[in-house]
């Protein structure tokens, strides 16, 4: 390769970006994924949709998984520190149309899932406002939760969120990072405020509790809507529990690969933050869903069927709401009912913004997209592409606001589960097709002679592929259009780059071949 060529293989020698993770802040990205209010919203639906479920049991079985995941993906983080997302990592190990799909399923699928959390993020401090306007007999605050509903609001509240979370994220990566982390306690914080409720409250109380927040024989007459809409309730199904796994199993241990070229101490943040994240998985969610249905029992199915039956149910189904008709305390029923909302405001400038920014830029840096994406101002920050990430995330919010929100989440969790073997395909064959770049890695566990990555990353990939199958059982035709239509699109997008990089005599392989400069 002559000189000419070597210069033109990224668009710079170094990459503009600052090392602003620390070990204080790493384990509130690495954690941020899992505490999205698309969790809150869709555990309570969950015995409804897997009849007989145990949600225990099945947060249990994902969290083994999560450790694994969480192993595999440190060590891979650790052998690419580089930002970038999965684009990086499935892009140097299975080679460059993969990365190149995966920037468009990335960046799309993350899109939309920006827009959808923010748009129930409005409806999660609507229902607040309603909540509490009820407690306190309050009509003012009952007619602004409301009015929140409605969706028009509920739709340009969530733009003007979007528009205000992603000039935070300008000002680059520690910032994020600190947001993150402050959220990311109080939302904790609020997950152990609804175990509490659930755990402290016997099943023969509930009614009475529920009636003294909601109104009398408001209990009773959601059972009955849901009898009358044909529910019965089911008795134990391990089998449906099992499948349950598809929605009992979105944890992200690895989010820490956003900002994998902007974390200092890569092996000891990496390592720590991604661990806590695959141990925190089962530990926080685990507790949440068994308290949750030993408290709530059949009435979690029966709430979900009358509400899909037409029938005006107090809240639309959230694991906070159902925590706050445990307690008259108005506080503390505030406090728990705005954890989604805590949520967004911890994740979205970081995990939302920051994976589609920096897979934008990688693919900028790698000549796969134009070089604006790559430009970077003071902070560190893309700007470019912080300004794409804002304008496709409004997708998101009108698909949530034409009541698709189900369709989003189902597609979502698709393509994600599908990139995600791709990416433990990554942890089994990088020692093997990339020697040279998993020699360099400082951290090279083995067992018996093989290395630890590929152990773990075997195991987790065979349960993805489950995990595909389980999800199958939830298709929706429409989702199943999304899904594909990312991946086309990437395709379409790798083979015009492929050509008019081949008319400029730069071989994309050869880009792929090595690790983006610092």
């Amino acid at each position: 390769m002559n000189k000419s060529e070597e210069d033109l293989l990224f668009v710079r020698p170094s990459s503009g970006l600052t090392k602003a993770i620390t070990m204080r802040t790493g384990w509130a990205v690495a954690l941020s994924a899992i505490l999205l209010p698309y969790l809150w919203t869709m555990v309570p639906i969950m015995p409804n949709i897997f009849p007989g479920i145990h949600l225990g049991l099945a947060f249990l079985i994902g969290g083994v998984f999560s450790v694994t995941e969480a192993a595999a993906s440190a060590l891979l983080l650790i052998a690419m520190p580089r930002s970038g997302g999965m684009y990086v990592t499935v892009g140097r190990t299975l080679g460059p149309v993969f990365g190149v799909m995966e920037l468009w399923r990335s960046s799309l699928n993350t899109a939309m899932l920006l827009g959808l959390s923010s748009f129930l993020m409005v409806q999660s401090i609507g229902q607040a406002f309603t909540t509490i306007g009820t407690m306190t007999v309050n009509a003012s605050l009952v007619s602004i939760g409301a009015l929140m509903a409605t969706v028009p609001v509920a739709a340009g509240t969530a733009v003007a969120v979007m528009v205000g979370l992603g000039l935070l994220h300008y000002f680059g990566p520690g910032l994020d990072a600190k947001i993150m982390t402050v959220f990311q306690f109080i939302v904790i914080a609020c997950m152990i405020s609804c175990v509490v409720l659930f755990a402290t409250t016997p099943t023969t109380l509930v009614q009475g509790r529920w009636d003294s927040v909601w109104g009398a024989g408001s209990y009773a007459n959601i059972q009955t809507a849901a009898t009358t809409a044909g529910y019965t309730p089911p008795p134990f199904d391990l089998s449906q529990t099992f499948l349950g796994l598809a929605w009992a199993s979105m944890m992200a241990p690895y989010c820490l690969i956003v900002y994998a070229g902007e974390v200092s101490e890569p092996p000891k943040t990496t390592l720590w933050g991604t661990m806590i994240a695959g141990i925190a998985f089962p530990i926080l969610w685990g507790s949440v869903a068994f308290t949750m249905q030993s408290t709530y029992g059949v009435f979690l199915g029966q709430f979900t069927a009358a509400e899909w039956s037409g029938y005006a149910v107090p809240f639309s189904s959230n694991v906070a709401l159902f925590a706050a008709s445990l307690t008259n305390n108005p506080g503390l029923a505030a406090f728990v009912i705005l954890a989604p909302a805590f949520a967004v405001i911890g994740s979205i400038p970081g995990l939302g913004y920051g994976w589609i920014s920096r897979t934008m830029y990688a693919a900028s840096m790698d000549r796969f997209m134009p070089e604006h994406f790559s430009r970077t101002n003071k902070y560190g920050a893309p700007t470019y592409s912080i300004a794409f990430a804002m304008i496709i995330s409004l997708a998101g919010i009108f698909l949530s606001a034409t009541g698709s929100w189900l369709v989003v989440g189902v597609s979502y969790i698709a393509t994600w589960f599908m990139v995600r073997w791709w990416w433990n395909l990554a942890e089994i064959m990088l020692p093997f097709s990339k020697k040279e770049i998993y020699n360099a890695s400082s951290v090279r566990p083995a067992l018996l002679g093989i290395p630890l990555i590929s152990i773990v990353g075997l195991i987790t990939g065979a349960y993805m592929m489950y995990l595909l199958w389980a999800w199958a059982a939830t298709l929706d035709p429409l989702s199943m259009v999304l899904n594909a239509s990312v991946y086309v699109i990437g395709l379409m997008w790798f083979i015009g780059y492929s050509v008019y990089h081949k008319r400029k005599g730069i071989d994309a392989n050869k880009i792929f071949a090595e690790l983006p400069p610092e």
